[in-house]
């Protein structure tokens, strides 16, 4: 998931709209693998990468695109997941 996010980091910086709502797919895909294990097991951190995942999946629909908040959501689950163990 965090080379997706550096993918995405660069996709938002760039406006690629497309590119950054096909990483936000690919962020929760590869989250729906583990997901219920961080819930039953870090329910703590289960919420830290919700909220921030949440936002992304939001604000990769918005036209154009708010990279403030994207960028700012993006290191935010970049850091929960850094918490998973």
């Amino acid at each position: 998931m965090q080379d997706t996010l550096t993918e995405m980091q660069k996709n938002v910086e760039a406006n690629d709209a497309a590119k950054a709502a096909k990483n936000a797919e690919e962020l929760e895909s590869s989250w729906e693998k583990f997901e219920d294990d961080v819930k039953a097991n870090q329910a703590d951190v289960y919420g830290k990468v919700e909220d921030p995942l949440g936002a992304i999946q939001t604000g990769v629909k918005e036209t154009p695109l708010d990279q403030a908040v994207l960028k700012e959501q993006i290191v935010k689950l970049n850091d929960a997941l850094k918490e998973i163990k």
